[in-house]
């Protein structure tokens, strides 16, 4: 007999946020906590990754951290404010003239044989953690969605998951 766990839609969701950073982080080669606060003072992950939730879970990884660097980039000189539905960032159409063999190397690099090593397994992972983190913490602190993921997101327990050494 299996066991089945049942996800919530909300934490299918808080999960999806957290791989649209963590993505966007590695696509980026920078920090987590760097692409997540730059998200979250230009709004996008209000304005632009929640409501958008149907349309943006549809697109593959590397079209989905594209499509958002291009959004952060549109702010990057902007009052760092996303105004939607004016912004480029609804116009999104998909991945630039990469080759789909740059695109391998970039999100398949792992030097062991064990697949669950994998950069994108690990972000799977670490995704779908902080996605159930933030719904128990908003759940258990009577607090908004976003204001847990913020809290989770800059928590020492949010550094200490993203350090090898301590874990992964």
């Amino acid at each position: 007999m299996s066991n089945v766990i049942n996800i919530s839609k909300t934490q299918i969701i808080m999960a999806f946020v957290a791989t649209c950073i963590e993505t966007t982080a590695r696509w980026l080669d920078l920090p987590y906590i760097d692409v997540y606060q730059r998200m979250k003072r230009v709004g996008l992950i209000e304005k632009y990754i929640l409501p958008h939730y149907e349309t943006l879970h549809t697109e593959s990884r590397e079209n989905l951290a594209q499509g958002l660097v291009e959004c952060l980039e549109e702010t990057a000189n902007s009052l760092f404010s996303i105004n939607l539905p004016d912004s480029n960032c609804t116009n999104y159409t998909g991945l630039d003239n990469r080759s789909a063999e740059q695109e391998i190397v970039r999100t398949e690099f792992n030097t062991d044989d064990d697949p669950v090593k994998s950069p994108v397994i690990q972000e799977i992972i670490i995704s779908n953690r902080i996605g159930a983190i933030s719904v128990e913490l908003a759940k258990r602190l009577n607090i908004a969605l976003e204001k847990a993921l913020q809290l989770f997101y800059e928590s020492q327990t949010c550094a200490d998951l993203h350090d090898k050494s301590t874990g992964r």
